[in-house]
This record gives structure tokens, C-alpha cells and sequence, in this order.
């Protein structure tokens, strides 16, 4: 019986360590293994177990984009270029690519600039459809997007899909506020890694971040969530399916004819 609750507790921490450290800046979707928050959690030694898994799960890719970043990271290389409005350092300053070093020079110059390049980049308008749309898929060099009909039946679906399965299930308020900050915190540390390896030196944007990086965030919400008896609830449930059966169809059939039409 306790091998039965413990290999699966096992195997989801080791995949979470395996997926931070493919992808450090995803450190914080180790909050899934806090979750349920037991009663009165702070003093609980349940939670506080919880807590040290997770900071052992997240330690191998801490420690890994530490060394990479200060001992084996390589620029990304461009055409030369002066360094942008940000940079605080002697001029002029040519680069040759991007440059790990000098981008957390810019930002230790302005503290501030750790949460306004982000905010900017995640919640200006233009950029989050951009991001919503590349959610959903957008070829080439985001230069090629899919039929307008495409994103508009993924915005209804996701209205209607809210709709239809919000009355099947309750959330777990504290459980869902935690892992909705984990979800922020992790999409803050992909743009800043995006700043740091990607965008070039100086630059007052952030260049890269796509919506695809974000998708994986939204499973782990459901952690926060139970579902209520099911009475009077399961034609609810049966048409949020036939709903995501009809994008899939609809997918399955515009993709491919607008990919065949971009190339």
C-alpha cells in the first residue's frame, strides 16, 4: 500500500527534475508537488517535507544553467551591431551576438528593469495576442500566421469550454493562488531568460519569447481543481467534449491546407 502512494509521488518528482533541468527557467512548476496545501499548512511537517523535495528536484537545474551560463554558454551569433539605449557601459560598443554577461550587466545597472522588460513583453496588448496567437500556432519566422477563423474558434473554444466545466468543479483557493504564482514566476523567468540569451545587448525588448513556451503552464492549474458530484452535470461534460472534438476536427482539416499554401 505505502509502495502505491510513494513510487507515483517518486516518478513526478523525478520528471519535474528532469524538465527543470532540460529547461532551468521552468524551476518554478515545482510547485506541483506542494499541492494539496494540507490545513493550516505553515506549521504542517507535510508541507514542510514538500518543500524540501521540491528544492531538491529544482537544485540539479539550478546548478546546472549556473555552470552552463558561466562556463560553457555560447553566444548567439549576428550581424555586428552597436549596443542598445540600455547599455550602460563604455561606447561605442560593438557585438558580434548575443552576449549572457553583458545583458545581467544591463540589468544589475537598473534593477528595476528585471520586472518592466518582462511586464512589457507579457502584458503589453500587441504582444499578448501575439503570444495567445502563437499559443495556438504560428509558422515560419512568426511571420506566417494561420486563418483568422483558426484563432477565433480556439478564443471561443476556451470561452466555452470555461463555461460548460466551471460548474462541474471547485477550485481549492489556496492551491490554485499558489500555482497560479508559480505559472507567473515561471513565465517571468523565461522572458528574462530570453533577454539574457536570445535578445541583443541593450535592447529595450525582449526578442523570442513564443506562446508555445507558455502552454505547458496551463495543465498544472488543474492541479487546483476537484470535480463536484456529478449529478445533473454530466451533459455538461459530454458536450465541453464534443466542443474540443469540433477544434481538433476543424484543426485536422485547415492546418495542413494552410501550411500547403505558405510553402
Amino acid at each position: 500500500m505505502l509502495l502505491t502512494i510513494v513510487a507515483p509521488a517518486v516518478l513526478v518528482a523525478v520528471v519535474i527534475a528532469l524538465v527543470v533541468l532540460a529547461k532551468p527557467p521552468y524551476a518554478a512548476i515545482a510547485a506541483m508537488l506542494l499541492v494539496p496545501l494540507p490545513p493550516r499548512f505553515w506549521g504542517s511537517p507535510v508541507f514542510w517535507r514538500r518543500v524540501g523535495v521540491a528544492v531538491l528536484v529544482v537544485l540539479p537545474g539550478a546548478l546546472w544553467i549556473l555552470y552552463t551560463t558561466t562556463s560553457v554558454a555560447t553566444p548567439v551569433p549576428r550581424l555586428a551591431y552597436e549596443a542598445g539605449p540600455l547599455w550602460t557601459g563604455p561606447r561605442p560598443a560593438q557585438f558580434l551576438g548575443t552576449d549572457t554577461r553583458a545583458q545581467a550587466q544591463v540589468l544589475l545597472s537598473d534593477p528595476a528593469l528585471l520586472l518592466s522588460l518582462p511586464a512589457n513583453c507579457l502584458f503589453g496588448l500587441k504582444r499578448a495576442l501575439l503570444l495567445a496567437a502563437g499559443a495556438v500556432g504560428i509558422f515560419g519566422w512568426l511571420d506566417k500566421p494561420l486563418p483568422v477563423p483558426v484563432y477565433a474558434a480556439w478564443a471561443a473554444g476556451a470561452v466555452g469550454l470555461a463555461l460548460l466545466v466551471g460548474p462541474t468543479v471547485r477550485s481549492r483557493r489556496m492551491d490554485l493562488a499558489l500555482l497560479a504564482f508559480a505559472a507567473l514566476l515561471t513565465a517571468w523567468l523565461v522572458a528574462l531568460s530570453q533577454y539574457l540569451s536570445w535578445t541583443d545587448v541593450g535592447e529595450v525588448r525582449i526578442y523570442g519569447p513564443q506562446g508555445r513556451y507558455f502552454l505547458p503552464l496551463i495543465p498544472m492549474l488543474a492541479l487546483a481543481f476537484e470535480r463536484r458530484p456529478a449529478d445533473g452535470l454530466a451533459p455538461r461534460t459530454r458536450w465541453a467534449f464534443a466542443l474540443v472534438a469540433a477544434i481538433a476536427v476543424l484543426d485536422l482539416a485547415v492546418v495542413p491546407l494552410a501550411a500547403s499554401r505558405m510553402y
